[in-house]
């Protein structure tokens, strides 16, 4: 008899499981859907943020470079038209209301250079109570009237803002240094820079304009950002749980524009920055010579690697910006006086442009690398400037 054949392998698959393959594909499917929308809303979002931090950062390493610019010994190499050029850039991102009263005389009233200073320095205090008294009476007029009221109180805190913690913030630190400000002469006294009268923190009877000084520093540098630091750091950045931004909050016009274009792991960068803005400020007034460049271009350097690790800015053109800036102010440090410690010099020096001038086939050049580090300057802060326009247009 012929053998049997064994009986077929019993069907597994049913048609329960057909419908679960099929729904695993279709969800498979969905979330490759998913993924790739998700990418495209990334960088579409990526190309809309394209730009928006250059105001911030320009602002910002604008007045680091005018805290810089001052301390610069140009080389007598260069255009005056040029120099000149640059004072005037300087001067347009650093507010200076102080400049206005620089030498009030009433009849026969005569104020010391260091009173004037005192007035300077509490210019800052000296709005403040304006723009209080400002809001003080506009609260009487509105006192009927809240959404109005609500409306013209936020406009004002919203100006006291951007006028006392970010126009005079740069200035404010400068004018109260300025008074511990103090070299030493050649007879080997220890006078303050702008009157050439004892220096303040030595003793005597103006000690107190030096505590004022020291307090002053305090209360416009560290004090502002300090407490925005520690309302971020309770509160968390605005937005960051999804919710929308309340930018018309009185919250968000104090304390959360600071966090504003910052990603989440560096939503504290502003505080940084100011931090970049004292110690500039400090090098500027309170060290000479070779250790001031060194000081400028060590905190330059400082900043930059610090942007190149973390990379704050949801606008990544603006990462890249900052190092151009940063480039800027380190080439600018270099240049801001002769190396005389024997680094990055010519054997026997070189010849100014003034030497040189009735000296026939002489070349034109500054001592050492002053007048190439001065160039090399002004053209990358030109490339910069030009880089900003350009993505601040797109």
């Amino acid at each position: 008899s012929r053998p049997v054949a064994p009986p077929p392998p019993p069907i597994s698959l049913t048609i329960h499981d057909l419908e679960e393959d099929r729904e695993i594909a279709f969800a498979k499917k969905i979330d490759e859907e998913q993924q790739h929308h998700r990418e495209e809303l990334l960088e579409m979002s990526k190309r809309d943020k394209t730009g928006t931090a250059m105001r911030r950062i320009t602002v910002n390493q604008m007045q680091l470079l005018s805290a810089i610019l001052p301390a610069i010994q140009w080389s007598d190499c260069l255009p005056d038209m040029l120099v000149r050029i640059l004072d005037i850039l300087g001067n347009l991102f650093s507010v200076d209301i102080t400049q206005l009263i620089t030498s009030p005389q009433c009849g026969t009233v005569q104020t010391s250079v260091r009173q004037q200073w005192l007035l300077r320095a509490l210019m800052p205090l000296i709005l403040a109570g304006a723009l209080g008294l400002w809001a003080l009476m506009i609260k009487c007029w509105l006192r009927n009237k809240y959404g109005a009221l609500q409306s013209a109180l936020l406009t004002i805190l919203r100006i006291s803002v951007r006028l006392l913690l970010l126009g005079l913030y740069k200035t404010a630190v400068l004018t109260s240094l300025t008074i511990l400000s103090c070299e030493w002469t050649e007879h080997g006294t220890h006078v303050l820079a702008m009157d050439q009268l004892p220096c303040p923190y030595a003793g005597g009877p103006d000690m107190y304009l030096a505590i004022l000084g020291i307090v002053f520093v305090v209360v416009y540098g560290v004090f502002p950002y300090g407490t925005i630091c520690c309302k971020l750091c309770s509160n968390g950045k605005p937005g960051a749980d999804g919710k929308r931004i309340e930018k018309n909050s009185s919250g968000y016009v104090v304390y959360g524009w600071a966090a504003s274009g910052y990603h989440q792991r560096a939503y504290l960068w502003e505080s940084f920055n100011a931090m970049v803005i004292i110690f500039i400020s400090a090098g500027s007034e309170l060290i000479e010579g070779e250790l001031r460049m060194y000081v400028h271009a060590g905190l330059a350097a400082f900043s930059m690697i610090m942007h190149i690790l973390f990379r704050p800015y949801e606008d990544w053109s603006g990462n890249l910006v900052v190092i151009f800036f940063s480039i800027t102010l380190i080439l600018g440090s270099l240049g801001e006086t002769e190396f005389t410690s024997g680094v990055l010099t010519f054997d026997g020096g070189r010849r100014s442009c003034k030497d040189t001038e009735n000296m026939d086939g002489a070349p034109q050049s500054s001592d050492d690398l002053k007048l190439e580090l001065q160039w090399a300057m002004i053209g990358m802060l030109i490339f910069t400037i030009l880089t900003v326009i350009w993505f601040g247009l797109t």
